[in-house]
């Protein structure tokens, strides 16, 4: 509700600004390769993943260019895994409690002026909040989805270039539109004029030790003492984040399937529910309600790391 009335005055009066300093400021040449580009996500850490093809391309395309990442702190993890250093390239906003997000905005936007960006790629789809950052970067090319002519989504005119967000290709597809529109001249149309959808996206892949697996091993040994090979494995992931609570599926379907898996599959199974360290107790609280010894709340227990080796 902030990022829809707020943000929508803030972009407002942003756009009034930046239309005054366009008449005051000539605006630069766009016909250099950008030096230092920022990619914009934060809403969700799974959507970092997603932008995995895009990052990539950028790399490939700019390969003597230095690329920063801002997201909030849930998306650290997938951003190290993408091979993003966490001290030189992530820009990390905490999103609670709301005097933490002030702050940092507040230092972010420091932190980006002293920067001197060549670009900015917003990944957010019409938010409000993103756009209004990578306008106060003082980027002079910033990247991200327009409206055009659709009904609401208003967010100002502070993109240089602007791209249509195409709801029927995977979303993977149309963060990659936002990075190839960066090799276009801004003419008022929709970008990017390419295209998509004729190749697979790029995966990104995580290689792990023998020595890491054999940790997890070790770690599940202690959690679960009965534990031998005839065990089969199975883990729950209780959540599908608080952001968007009406996707999330009821405490009380995921024990009414933790306790038909335990009673149909047969007695060598053992549920592991995963979870972040705040999710520990609401799944104390579902492990409780199964009521079963095969039952383990793995929450906090393990990095993204070693959730790939689980």
């Amino acid at each position: 509700m902030i990022d829809r009335w707020l943000g929508t005055l803030l972009c407002f009066l942003a756009s009034l600004l930046a239309t005054v300093a366009r008449w005051i400021i000539p605006s630069p040449p766009m016909d250099t390769e950008p030096r230092r580009i920022l990619f914009i996500g934060i809403a969700e850490a799974g959507a970092l993943v997603l932008a995995y093809p895009a990052l990539q391309w950028v790399r490939r395309r700019y390969p003597s260019a230095e690329l920063f990442f801002l997201s909030f702190t849930t998306g650290r993890g997938v951003l190290t895994l993408m091979g993003l250093d966490p001290d030189s390239q992530q820009i990390i906003l905490r999103p609670s409690p709301w005097y933490h997000l002030f702050l940092d905005t507040l230092r972010v936007i420091v932190k980006l002026w002293r920067l001197r960006l060549d670009a900015t790629i917003n990944l957010e789809v019409y938010t409000r909040f993103s756009t209004l950052l990578a306008f106060l970067s003082g980027a002079p090319r910033r990247v991200g989805f327009h409206r055009f002519f659709e009904e609401g989504h208003y967010s100002g005119r502070l993109l240089t270039h602007e791209v249509i967000y195409n709801p029927h290709h995977a979303i993977g597809y149309s963060y990659l539109a936002l990075a190839r529109a960066l090799e276009e001249q801004p003419q008022g149309e929709p970008l990017a004029k390419i295209v998509l959808g004729s190749e697979p996206l790029e995966r990104l892949t995580v290689t792990r030790t023998d020595q890491d697996k054999q940790r997890m091993r070790l770690q599940l040994q202690r959690l679960y003492p009965p534990l031998s090979q005839r065990h089969r494995l199975i883990i729950l992931n209780a959540n599908a984040s608080d952001l968007i609570p009406v996707r999330r599926w009821s405490a009380d379907n995921f024990a009414a399937l933790a306790t038909r898996v335990l009673t149909e599959v047969g007695p060598e199974v053992v549920i592991l529910l995963t979870g972040a360290p705040a999710e520990r107790p609401a799944l104390e609280r579902l492990r409780m309600a199964i009521n079963d010894p095969r039952v383990i709340n793995m929450a906090g227990e393990t990095s993204l790391e070693s959730l790939i080796d689980l």
